[in-house]
């Protein structure tokens, strides 16, 4: 019985080391995630900008405007 009993502590530490390893992941692929969301959301609006400026000058040439 305490042949077991040492065994389950081993397999408790090491199922509590790989989930501890586990959490750590998730927690840095959800980072990664926001990082990912926060540099689309910056580059969509640097693209409508562009837009923005690129439509403004050209409606400004058509209307005779500099």
């Amino acid at each position: 019985h305490t042949y077991i009993a040492k065994i389950e502590n081993i397999v408790r530490k090491l199922v509590n080391l790989e989930l501890d390893d586990h959490a750590e992941r998730m927690a840095y692929y959800s980072a990664q995630a926001r990082l990912a969301k926060a540099r689309l959301y910056d580059m969509t609006l640097q693209d409508l900008d562009k837009a923005k400026r690129t439509r403004t000058k050209t409606d400004n040439n058509a209307s005779g405007g500099s």
